[in-house]
This record gives C-alpha cells, structure tokens and sequence, in this order.
C-alpha cells in the first residue's frame, strides 16, 4: 500500500524505480502473472498490469474502493484493448462492486468481461465468468436469468473435462442446485446435487462432500422426504467432526434440528443446542479476528499517513533547498559581476588618472623648455 502511494505520487525516473519495485512485489506475492511483462503481445501495458495487480491487492485486502479505483485506472490505460489483461481487470472490478453491494454495476463488468473471453475463446476465463454472473443473479433473486448462464458454464466446462471429474465442475453443479432450489424444480436441483457430490467423491474431497450432503438434504427436506435428509445430514456430521470442520459441524446440526423437530423432539432440542454453542463459539472468535483486522488496518492506514505526510516535508524541504542553492548561485553570480565591474571601473580610473599625470607633465616639460 506504501509502495502504490508512492507509486502514484512520483514521476521520471523515481517513478520508473518505484513501479520496477511494486512489480516485483506483486509477482513475488501472485497477484499478477509474469506474461504481462514478457509477453510480446502485452508490449507498453506494464504500468495498466501494475495497476490491476495493485486492484487484485486491496480486493483480497476486503478494502474494495480502493480496489475499483485502481482497476478504473488500468482501464483508462487499456481504452480499446481487448485482451486478457483487460478481462482480468474488469473481473477484479466485477468482484469488487459485488462484495460492495453495487450488483448493477459488478453485473456489467463481468459482462464486458466475458464478451472479451468469448472473442479470445478462453475457456477457463469464461466459466469463470459464466460463474460470478450466475452468482450476482441469485444474489438479485433472478435465479431464472442465473440458470441460463449456470448451464452454459456447465456445458463448457463438461467439453473441457472429457469426462473426468474436475472441482469446477462440482462448483457449478452445486450452483444450478441452488438455482433449482430458487425456482422451486426440486428434483432438477436434487439431481444436481446429487451430481456434485457424486463428482467430490471422485476427487476424494471430503469436506466439498459434505457441503453437497448439507446441500442434498436441504432438497430432501423441501420435498419433505425427512428421514432421507436425517440420514445424508448424520453422515455429513460424521465427516465434520472427523476433519473438525466446525461451519459445516454447525450447518448440519441445524439442518438435524430442523428434520427432527416433528418426530423426536427431545434430539431436535439437542441439536438446537449443538448448534448454538458453535454459532456462538464461531461468532466470538470471527468477531475477534475481524477486531484484529481492523486493528491491523488502522495502524497501516495511520503508518501511510505519517509516510505521505513525511513524504510531503521531505518534498517541501527538497523544493527549498533547491530554491536555496539557485538563489546561492545567483547571489555568488551577483558578487562576482559586480567585483569585475568594480575592478574594471578602477583600472579605468587608474588609467584615466596616468594618462592625466603624463599630459600634465608633458605640458610642464614643454613649459620649461
């Protein structure tokens, strides 16, 4: 953050020395890939990949202002490219907006996005995409605008696998059930389930299995099929505890909660109670690790603004000393034309005083003669 500031505020060959740091700093810690230097194709864009790499920073910061203001600025840099840097940067700009809440706004930028990644037929990029946009529409409760989009990433990412199981795959699987659950299909959004727990099982992903257990017996419960859902939540509990997993420990005991209350009430209450002291213990502790975030935001943001603002004295004192050492000069300057005028002025007068002295005497010799 130090470094963008001064990044921003410097220019000539301080800036050049500033951006070759703030480079390396974002490619020694992954925020940006080393083609965008390399590569011939992105020749006179390092400083627009700076500035996405700097968005990218802020947006795993959670400071999304910050992150939209430097991604509007690689932007501005890349006006009519159409490229990879620039869909990455609009997808940073997309994510941005949407953990803001300006969905709109994150809704047009991943567009814009995905029209670029269509045209350079990147097919990772666009299920991405595909991804985020299915992601805003729920968010907008448009899960019919969602399912078209989840369906496209599915088709695409189904050609890109061959067949194999892919954790992507599982992703998007795991979004049109929840699309379905929205649009009240409850066997399509079962069988997507389904799908996708099937697909994590095949990968030997324990934890997404019984997120996709947790998600399977919320359809089972909406179709009121609630032994069914009692058995697939005790055993996505069995894995919880196992791998100590306390956010899907916490969902499954409320999902139990919720299947037993009808037919074993006393359980149920127990469950309830399960579910509390870790939603509880869960919220104490986050509580306490956002307080340190924002302890630790304060301090950097306090540290920046002793740096900028020594950075401003030290620009003050710079501009006065140069202004000191001009003015120096010119007096030194002033000093010495005026002590050549001044020895100047006296020879002329000495000069003009021996030439008197020989006329006078001149005229006194031819006197006496």
């Amino acid at each position: 953050a130090t470094l963008y500031t001064k990044f921003s505020n410097s220019s000539g060959n301080e800036h050049k020395q500033v951006a070759l740091e703030l480079q390396r700093k974002l490619l020694e810690e992954e925020y940006l890939e080393k083609e965008f230097f390399e590569d011939e194709k992105y020749k006179g864009q390092s400083e627009a990949a700076i500035l996405m790499g700097v968005s990218v920073y802020f947006f795993y910061e959670d400071q999304y202002t910050k992150s939209e203001e430097a991604g509007l600025k690689a932007l501005a840099l890349l006006h009519g490219v159409e490229n990879v840097l620039t869909s990455d940067t609009y997808s940073t700009l997309g994510c941005s907006a949407q953990r803001k809440g300006n969905l709109p706004n994150a809704l047009d930028y991943i567009q814009k996005g995905l029209a670029i990644d269509t045209k350079l037929g990147d097919r990772e990029r666009m299920g991405s995409d595909l991804n985020t946009i299915t992601g805003i529409y729920l968010a907008m409760e448009d899960a019919k605008s969602a399912e078209k989009y989840i369906l496209r990433a599915i088709q695409l990412q189904r050609a890109v696998d061959a067949g194999k199981p892919s954790a992507r795959l599982g992703i998007e699987l795991g979004m049109a059930s929840e699309v379905y659950l929205k649009l009240k299909k409850y066997e399509q959004a079962l069988k997507y389930a389904q799908e996708a727990y099937d697909t994590a099982e095949k990968m030997g992903d324990k934890i997404v299995a019984a997120v996709r257990q947790c998600q399977i017996a919320a359809v089972l419960f909406d179709l009121q099929r609630y032994d069914e859902a009692e058995k697939t939540l005790r055993e996505a509990l069995a894995i919880c505890k196992t791998i100590g997993n306390r956010y899907l420990e916490r969902r499954c005991e409320k999902g139990l909660a919720a299947a037993l209350r009808t037919t074993n009430p006393v359980e149920a209450f127990k469950h309830l109670e399960r579910y509390s002291v870790l939603a509880d213990s869960i919220f104490s502790e986050e509580s306490a690790r956002q307080s340190n975030i924002f302890n630790a935001k304060y301090k950097n943001e306090e540290l920046e603004m002793k740096n900028a603002e020594i950075e401003a004295t030290n620009r003050t004192f710079r501009i006065i000393l140069v202004a000191t050492i001009v003015g120096l000069f010119l007096l030194i300057a002033l000093a010495i034309a005026l002590y050549v005028a001044f020895k100047h002025k006296s020879r002329a007068h000495e000069m003009a005083q021996r030439l008197e002295h020989a006329r006078t005497s001149f005229f006194t010799n031819i006197t006496h003669e």
